[in-house]
């Protein structure tokens, strides 16, 4: 027999059925003894048992109302429990094809920005040795990122012997700026990109990743990526393709440490 919290409704619906049958009865009874108290001749009758009779009954008949409710209330809240679980599974399935589309979505902007990428007539070195005033590592970060984690990280790769195109020690006065990335981007040999939540905000990361894409697209492997605060479901929902990507954590490594892995990937490539 099932516990009382499993069953299910049918199965309530027939033990109701039964408490109902059995407070018309316990009624019934109760009808009767009424009757008889009001036809009783105190000569003949036992006044005084007829209206025992009479008391136990009614409290039948309480008792077999309470049941008959309790029936009832455990059937409406087996309803209401079933109709939240069916509306939360809804919600979830919703959700879930929420978050498919905008990942389709955004594969779909991606692939047209790189269509539109390859039409665009950039001059890559032949080999992947750097050229003569080419650098080692183009480092793509958002300006909210500079202060507490790409400055420290740039000295920290120059200190090991990497040459870097950072914006703060390559732009001079009067610099284009397009004109400038562009060609760091050309003669970098990688690019180090800051994935942060500022850094997908901003147009100028967008477009030095996407020139690092092109890149990659030729056959070059050139992205090197580090998560900085921000979590693989974060970037899942921002930039799909970027997830798969063997990436360093800022959370996990300290500055030197994430500058020394860097510095080895560079140079021993």
């Amino acid at each position: 027999m099932k516990h009382p919290k499993f069953k299910g409704v049918s199965t309530l619906d027939a033990e109701i059925e039964k408490c109902e049958k059995n407070l018309l009865n316990r009624e019934i009874e109760f009808n009767l003894i009424v009757q008889k108290l009001k036809s009783a001749d105190p000569s003949l009758d036992n006044i005084s048992k007829l209206r025992q009779q009479l008391r136990a009954k009614e409290k039948q008949v309480i008792k077999a109302r309470k049941q008959v409710k309790a029936k009832k209330d455990q059937k409406s809240r087996k309803v209401n429990e079933r109709q939240r679980t069916k509306l939360g599974g809804q919600a979830k399935k919703k959700e879930r094809l929420a978050l498919n589309r905008a990942i389709n979505e955004e594969m779909d902007n991606q692939e047209n920005i790189l269509s539109q990428l390859k039409n665009i007539a950039i001059e890559f070195p032949s080999d992947k040795e750097e050229s003569q005033s080419g650098t080692e590592l183009f480092i793509s970060h958002a300006s909210e990122d500079k202060a507490d984690f790409v400055k420290p990280l740039a000295d920290e790769l120059i200190k090991l012997g990497v040459s870097v195109w950072y914006d703060e020690y390559t732009l001079r006065i009067g610099d284009s700026l397009r004109s400038s990335i562009d060609q760091g981007l050309a003669e970098s040999k990688y690019g180090l990109i800051i994935l942060s939540k500022a850094f997908f905000e901003k147009n100028w990361t967008q477009y030095e990743l996407n020139g690092l894409v092109v890149r990659e697209m030729e056959g070059d492997k050139v992205i090197l990526p580090i998560w900085h605060n921000i979590t693989k479901d974060e970037i899942m929902k921002l930039s799909p393709s970027l997830v798969d990507k063997v990436a360093l954590n800022s959370t996990m490594f300290t500055i030197r440490e994430i500058a020394e892995k860097v510095a080895d990937a560079v140079k021993n490539a």
